[in-house]
């Protein structure tokens, strides 16, 4: 059983295939695999997943999700934001 069988996507507003979308858009970022990407990594995230934004949305976005250190953003944190934001 993986970890996508455990969630709730009704919960989340998703399906499994919308989930698993993101997910792998996040993983390709995600280069040793503990659920985490790195700031700098976020735009092309953003732009991978297809959307855009402008320099002054990107930035009040990577401010709401990076971690104390604004090193990383958890992929938690970003699916959260991503459902209360973009969906």
């Amino acid at each position: 059983m993986s970890k996508a069988d455990n969630i709730d996507f009704a919960a989340l507003g998703l399906n499994a295939d919308q989930y698993g979308a993101l997910k792998r858009a996040f993983s390709k970022y995600d280069k040793m695999n503990t659920g985490t990407i790195r700031v700098t990594d976020f735009a092309a995230l953003i732009k991978d997943i297809g959307e855009e934004f402008d320099e002054e949305e990107m930035q009040i976005a990577k401010t709401s999700l990076e971690d104390q250190d604004g090193d990383y953003i958890q992929f938690t944190v970003f699916l959260k934001w991503w459902l209360e934001e973009l969906k």
